[in-house]
């Protein structure tokens, strides 16, 4: 138990990170991460995190995914009197009207539009409000999920049933969005949740420019042995070394302590839950043990006095047998309280159908035999261009990461080479600013 008033604030680690990718000229991208201030705010409005993929010629596409980032986040601080699945779905609402005023007023921004993925983390829930094709992952254990649905053509083919969804003809675009903010008039904003937010939990938020480049459980398995910093340069690294076609942003979160980690009394929120879980569990038995000894005794009572009637004993009976079996309820009870069966199911919401996918997290040699190769490409090009980096790093966990998979720690071997392959990147950025 922790004594220290501030210790919800470190609960919770963030990384945010936009690149403007290999092949575009621009970033459309935006994205913004608004951290509650006080313990008052964070469990009446959470953090907020926000991801923004805009669409359009010239500047109108970077201009709608900013008026998306910058009117939900004033929105859903200024929607107070609302609660927060209804403050969050309605900023994104705000942020459509306004971008289609702004498209109306200047014929260079006609028909821009965005994508939108904002995330509340507050201590009791999680909540996702979405339109597009950016998407809202969670790690939980070895368990990676989709908590968005797609709003792409691919995914509306997929979910209509017409076509088995291994089957879906290469000729149709992947990129083809279905919904988004600004084009149209009408608009639906996808809500999920409430999701229970548990220590431990990874949450990670992007634009298509990563989900297009990197597997979904490749995506995992960077977060499952990566913190959010390490685990953010690395997606950004391996989308840009596949290609690089499009803007990439990451918002990355992981609670490492339940984010309610002090209330001011040095008690926290959670520690007065598996208290009061406690209470439970010793309540369910003493009532169970009262209601099993009452019910013994009218038995007894029964059996043992002649003089009662037999209305009475037939009465006295079946309360007995009421309360005997009261006895077994409540030890059952006992047991639920115990075993946390009466904990709220993870996927148990009110709003929408997510997680859309589910994928396993656990590292394993497929992804590190990939790491292996991407490394040895970068050799070779450095070899070829006759960079000049600086190697001792870059070995050194290489030959950790060579050495871990010798052992089958693909888990080691994937940070290892992760953090090999963020170095030779960052050598490369520097070659390229000493050329003149």
């Amino acid at each position: 138990m922790s004594h220290d008033r501030n210790n919800w604030k470190t609960s919770l680690r963030v990384s945010s990170r936009s690149d403007v990718g290999l092949r575009r000229a621009n970033n459309q991208d935006s994205h913004a991460v608004v951290m509650a201030t006080t313990l008052q705010q964070l469990f009446k409005r959470g953090h907020l995190m926000i991801v923004a993929d805009g669409m359009g010629a010239h500047a109108a596409g970077e201009l709608a995914s900013k008026i998306a980032v910058d009117t939900i986040a004033l929105s859903y601080a200024k929607r107070a009197n609302e609660d927060i699945a209804e403050a969050l779905r309605n900023s994104v609402y705000d942020a459509h009207r306004q971008i289609r005023t702004q498209s109306e007023r200047d014929n260079a921004f006609h028909a821009m539009g965005t994508t939108a993925d904002a995330l509340v983390l507050s201590p009791t829930a999680a909540f996702v409000a979405h339109v597009g094709d950016s998407r809202v992952y969670r790690l939980r254990d070895h368990v990676f999920e989709q908590l968005t649905f797609d709003h792409s053509l691919v995914w509306e083919i997929r979910a209509s049933g017409k076509i088995p969804r291994d089957k879906i003809p290469s000729y149709i675009p992947k990129n083809v969005i279905t919904r988004s903010l600004g084009p149209s008039e009408h608009l639906v904003v996808d809500l999920e949740g409430p999701f229970p937010v548990w220590p431990g939990d990874y949450y990670l938020l992007c634009s298509d420019g990563l989900s297009g480049q990197v597997e979904d459980d490749e995506i995992g398995q960077i977060l499952f042995v990566l913190p959010p910093d390490y685990a953010t340069e690395t997606l950004i690294n391996l989308a840009n070394l596949r290609g690089g076609p499009d803007n990439i942003t990451i918002v990355s979160a992981q609670v490492t302590a339940p984010l309610d980690a002090s209330d001011g009394t040095g008690y926290s929120h959670f520690d007065k839950a598996i208290s009061g879980k406690t209470f439970s569990l010793f309540a369910w038995i003493c009532l169970g043990f009262a209601m099993l000894g009452f019910g013994i005794a009218i038995l007894g009572s029964v059996i043992s006095y002649d003089s009662i009637s037999d209305q009475s004993a037939t009465w006295l009976t079946i309360a007995a047998i009421i309360t005997l079996l009261s006895g077994g309820g409540f030890f059952y009870l006992a047991g639920r309280s115990a075993t946390g069966d009466d904990r709220e199911d993870d996927n148990s919401h009110h709003f929408g159908k997510g997680p859309y996918i589910r994928v396993d997290a656990t590292p394993e040699p497929v992804f590190v035999s990939k790491l292996v190769t991407t490394m040895q490409q970068l050799r070779d090009a450095a070899q070829d261009e006759q960079w000049d980096i600086h190697w001792a790093d870059i070995d050194h966990n290489e030959h950790l990461a060579a050495a871990a998979g010798k052992t089958e720690d693909f888990g080691k071997a994937i940070y290892h080479y992760s953090l090999a392959i963020n170095s030779m990147m960052r050598e490369l950025k520097q070659q390229k600013r000493k050329k003149p």
